[in-house]
């Protein structure tokens, strides 16, 4: 083979693929990208885990026809970030390839050896396949609001994933962790069928931040979901194998009328709660929300170390309600939205608590309340 390629396209490219490419790969050939001549001229990348694969195509400057490669992903990333940000790649040879760039006053040359591509799986897209549009920022704000609250111990291996659901008038994804719940919604047009999948967090955090450009998704009925976007002469293409099982209808045990609710400022809450974290008695890591006549208290404390004591201003309506969450819960959740004041929706102390971001009226995050320790 003997490619030559723009330095910037292939950088790119290599970022993306490369969020497939397992640190600890079961096979030397997984920790690689592949490289492939596609049927219209151009070079095609892919990075996988077998799990979820990422694939670039990007235009060739010059080259011609070549077998199915592998390079071991640290070494070509490596030497791309490297070489100088103008001007183009060449790779060439064999068993054994030659890597360049360069230009009249500098050259950079590495030598290695090609991996075997054979292991890498290509999936034919389902032709019943379901299909819908949404927009990049969505996407990535959808798994932000949402992905953090999937389960991280495999328990139950269906909540380590998140529920995607496609129906006529909107797109939700939801994840829970028996704990706590997330669920949010958009509006879109269209007269979609109704489709589900439940793909593994940790995967569909790939997506985040990929593109700003409308991005396809296609859900079948039998294998990998996929999502593909084109920008700037380049497609690309994300492949997710879904979690066996069916996600459980998690979202009945929501309570939908409340006794009392509290507004704080977002910025506020976030402070306070940051100061509590420092004082959590290890372990045992929750805090304190506790309505007073001049506002929200703020309070958690570590025996040794002392105590952080907060006073907010906030609004109440109905009875005011004391609770106890669990810090780190309640952290993920306020670093996840943007909005200028969150409000807590409470029935009683023992039932689970429903936080809103104001401007986010089609999401809910639910935390079940914890009980204080005895001292």
């Amino acid at each position: 083979m003997e490619i030559l390629v723009d330095r910037d396209h292939l950088a790119d490219a290599l970022t993306l693929v490369g969020r497939g490419v397992s640190n600890r790969p079961i096979k030397p050939e997984l920790g690689g990208v592949r490289l492939r001549f596609t049927d219209d001229g151009k070079l095609e990348l892919t990075g996988s885990d077998l799990e979820v694969t990422l694939s670039r195509v990007m235009p060739i400057l010059i080259g011609s026809s070549f077998s199915d490669v592998a390079i071991d992903y640290k070494l070509l990333q490596g030497f791309v970030a490297k070489s100088p940000e103008a001007g183009g790649i060449s790779i060439s040879g064999g068993k054994r390839l030659t890597i360049q760039s360069g230009n009249k006053s500098s050259s950079f040359v590495m030598r290695c050896g090609a991996l075997n591509a054979d292991l890498f799986i290509d999936r034919q897209l389902a032709e019943a396949a379901h299909h819908s549009t949404i927009s990049g920022s969505q996407l990535t704000k959808l798994i932000r609001m949402v992905g953090f609250s999937a389960a991280k111990i495999i328990s139950r291996p269906i909540l380590t994933g998140v529920r995607i659901a496609v129906q006529e008038d909107h797109l939700s994804m939801m994840a829970a962790d028996g704990f706590r719940l997330a669920f949010h919604r958009i509006e879109r047009d269209g007269d979609a069928e109704a489709v589900e999948t439940v793909l593994p967090a940790a995967n569909l955090a790939y997506l985040k931040g990929v593109s700003p450009n409308d991005i396809d998704l296609f859900v079948p009925e039998r294998g990998a979901t996929c999502f593909t976007w084109s920008s700037g002469g380049t497609s690309s293409k994300v492949e997710v194998t879904p979690l066996a099982g069916e996600y459980p209808p998690l979202t009945q045990h929501v309570p939908r009328e409340f006794n009392s609710s509290t507004t704080v400022s977002l910025i506020d809450i976030r402070r306070a709660v940051g100061l509590a974290k420092l004082f959590a008695e290890p372990g045992s890591d929750y805090v304190e929300l506790l309505p007073e006549e001049h506002g929200l208290r703020v309070r958690s404390k570590e025996v040794e170390r002392g105590q952080a004591d907060v006073l907010l201003p906030a609004e109440f309506s109905g009875k005011p309600v004391a609770f106890i969450l669990d810090l780190n819960f309640l952290t993920e959740f306020l670093d996840a939205v943007e909005t200028e004041a969150i409000r807590f929706l409470v029935v009683e102390p023992n039932r689970p608590i429903v936080c809103r971001p104001l401007e986010e009226p089609n999401y809910i995050y639910v935390m079940m309340p914890l009980h204080k320790r005895e001292e």
